[in-house]
């Protein structure tokens, strides 16, 4: 635009309020990333504080689905949310349902709040669930979410309304008692509960993640991660480590290619869960912990190690030998020599379990041919795993 004399004042007004929110908009993108590790990892740590359980959004739940006369089938069986209730939902809500040919993209429900109509359109592949769609944007209208002021509150208000969607899908109560049937019966699987309630194998999984610490006394992680290895979300009360970056972030970090998330792509059985047993090195404080088999390769010393006690007798705690002030040093055979292009020249891999530890700078002061005869191995207190390099 040519600026002359005869250009009118609001004219050059708008002009410069249109380049400062250029600016500001080109500033708040160059924020996001960095903004949105912040608030991932604030969250992340906030539902590991409650277990990823939340009471209050269970019990407004329980209310809506009260108020549509849902509840378990004839003989207590564990009946899914139909189409027709969730209608129900919307209805009660005062809200009514339209399905339009098409939405804009990557949109998956409009919301006219004057009218009190949800538009939804039907997924030409199938792959997003109606129910789900909908309870999700009545969620947002139960827990009065405004529009977000930051991606801080953005990211809660898309969590919270997912958790409610998923308590009225999966209600506590139902969803508990089909959960310690199968514990009691040792039958716990997430596929069982995806088919029961007929829901995503993710929803399942995410749902479980709610529902295990609190009325199982089971800790557990969750993990969502592509093909090549790269997390897209993850959660634990279990203490497993996951590799974050400098701000304790998770999100685009690469896994361990020897975790059950990455090997399930190569296994041939498509068809069946895949099932990796993972030995971790210790558990959190107060957590409980799944009876532990003896891993392959033990790092820890003879005298130290549970599984090389005979039966019948106890192992000596450490700090309780002759002398208590020393550093136990694990056997050489407990060790695995590797040499692995992700870690560098001189980096090598330590076995325990299905999990793979890495050790750096092992080679400080070993010989060119590697772990030698007379070799002083280092102590277990050197080793590092707070993040696998493998």
């Amino acid at each position: 635009m040519r600026i002359s004399s005869r250009l009118p004042t609001d004219a050059l007004e708008s002009l410069v309020a249109l380049q400062r929110e250029l600016k500001r908009r080109l500033e708040e993108q160059a924020a996001t990333p960095e903004e949105a590790r912040r608030a991932n990892t604030e969250l992340r740590e906030e539902q590991r504080a409650k277990n990823n359980y939340y009471p209050e959004l269970e019990k407004q739940a329980a209310e809506l689905l009260a108020a549509v006369r849902h509840d378990a089938g004839p003989g207590g069986q564990h009946r899914p949310l139909s189409h027709h209730k969730a209608a129900d939902i919307a209805e009660h809500l005062g809200y009514s349902i339209r399905y339009v040919s098409r939405l804009p993209h990557e949109t998956q429900s409009v919301t006219d709040q004057r009218n009190m109509v949800i538009y939804l359109t039907q997924s030409a592949t199938g792959a997003r669930d109606a129910r789900s769609v909908l309870l999700q944007a009545l969620a947002h209208r139960v827990l009065k979410h405004e529009a977000p002021g930051d991606y801080s509150e953005f990211l809660r208000q898309r969590v919270y309304a997912n958790y409610l969607a998923g308590a009225l899908l999966m209600p506590e109560a139902s969803t508990t008692d089909f959960l310690q049937q199968a514990k009691r019966s040792k039958e716990l699987a997430i596929e069982d509960l995806r088919d029961a309630f007929a829901v995503s194998y993710e929803s399942a999984a995410h749902r479980f993640t709610n529902l295990a610490t609190e009325h199982l006394g089971i800790t557990c992680h969750f993990q969502k991660v592509h093909e090549s290895g790269i997390i897209h979300k993850a959660y634990e009360n279990d203490g497993v480590r996951f590799p974050t970056d400098h701000s304790g972030a998770i999100e685009g970090q690469t896994i361990c290619r020897h975790w059950t998330s990455r090997e399930v792509f190569d296994v041939e059985d498509k068809f069946r869960s895949f099932d990796q047993y993972t030995d971790t090195p210790a558990a959190p404080s107060g957590a409980r912990r799944a009876p532990s088999r003896t891993p392959r390769r033990c790092i820890r010393s003879p005298s130290e190690c549970p599984s090389s006690t005979p039966s019948g007798s106890a192992a000596a705690p450490p700090g309780s030998g002759p002398n208590p002030g020393a550093r136990t040093t694990p056997p050489a055979a407990a060790f695995r020599p590797r040499s692995s292009p992700r870690c560098g020249t001189g980096t090598h891999g330590l076995r325990r379990g299905r999990t793979r530890i890495c050790w750096r700078r092992c080679r400080r002061g070993v010989p060119r041919g590697g772990f030698g005869g007379g070799l002083q191995v280092p102590p277990v207190t050197e080793l590092k795993q707070s993040r696998c390099y493998c």
